[in-house]
């Protein structure tokens, strides 16, 4: 349905329509979140270039940008009957992540 609706929304963000059109290697697509003003992308590699071109592209129309850089849990949640401290959770998330 994105696909459908993203070129009537591509006008509410300054700068997205040229953001749906950029091409760079590792960029598989390019959308916006329908809530605020969040835009997102699908990338494989080349993350820091990706976003950089993204900011210039809004820094060309005036608007500040932040990237954030999150990853998919592919594992699912998982239920145990032994709690477990957040701080070692946290590190082994953050082990797991350094490794790929």
């Amino acid at each position: 349905m994105t696909s459908l609706h993203q070129p009537y929304r591509s006008n509410w963000f300054p700068g997205m329509e040229r953001c749906l059109a950029l091409r760079l290697p590792g960029l598989l697509g390019v959308g916006d979140q329908r809530v605020g003003f969040v835009s997102d992308c699908v990338y494989t590699g080349d993350e820091m270039r990706v976003a950089e071109e993204l900011q210039r592209i809004f820094a060309d129309e005036g608007e500040q940008t932040e990237a954030m850089f999150t990853s998919a849990d592919n594992n699912g949640a998982g239920v145990t009957r032994e709690l477990v401290p957040l701080m070692e959770r946290i590190g082994a998330v953050l082990q797991k992540l350094e490794k790929s």
